[in-house]
């Protein structure tokens, strides 16, 4: 709370109450307190839970077993992002951070290049697929294009996330994602890291109030 609030005093009291603690144990992950919880994962129905569901019905406001979080975590395909080239979907965005500040909560984004599955909204946006001519993922390949416009308009991508939403006091966090599936680094040993220098400046330059995750 300080780091958001420096200009503020904070008095904390004893408590009996379960604290709601930012950063410690859990969050929902692209879904909001109430809503009912994940499917079951495995590797062949992993889409699942990857893909963020449409809010119809989602919603029963008593799940069991699992308590309320301070944080909803979203991870977000950069093919919902930005659909056609340099058109952005910021009212996606919006909309999460809306929802997540009406359940009480405060939200941490990762914008994700790519999933290991080969279907489209898990890929790579189909327009820059095109663009670089890559060829369609087999499943559980987690790599990313060796091609310097994936970085380079991946790293447009954040910065013109930033420049919308950083400072945004219902934003928690950025959850820094640079290369591979999900953005967790796979074969990153595998690159010069001048290679993917882009994506981690565009994070640097464009969030200065927002905290970054890793």
């Amino acid at each position: 709370m300080a780091h958001r609030f420096p200009d503020k005093d904070v008095l904390f009291m004893p408590s009996d109450e379960l604290f709601n603690n930012p950063h410690k144990g859990i969050t929902t992950f692209n879904r909001y307190n109430g809503d009912r919880l994940n499917e079951n994962w495995s590797v062949e129905t992993g889409w699942m839970m990857e893909r963020i569901p449409p809010q119809e019905g989602l919603y029963d406001g008593n799940v069991k077993n699992f308590p309320d979080t301070s944080i909803a975590y979203f991870r977000i395909p950069w093919a919902t992002l930005e659909p056609e080239e340099g058109e952005y979907n910021f009212g996606f965005v919006e909309n999460i951070l809306k929802t997540a500040n009406e359940r009480g909560q405060t939200v941490m984004l990762r914008f994700v290049a790519h999933n290991r599955r080969p279907e489209p909204d898990l890929e790579m946006p189909e327009w820059f697929c095109k663009k670089i001519n890559f060829p369609p993922r087999e499943l559980g390949d987690k790599r990313s294009p060796r091609h310097p416009l994936y970085y380079e308009m991946y790293g447009n991508l954040i910065r013109e996330m930033g420049k919308r939403f950083d400072g945004d006091l219902r934003l928690d966090s950025v959850d820094l994602a640079l290369v591979g599936a999900w953005g967790e680094g796979g074969h990153i040993e595998e690159l010069p890291p001048e290679e993917w220098y882009p994506v981690a400046d565009a994070y640097t330059e464009t969030f200065k109030k927002t905290p970054m995750a890793k």
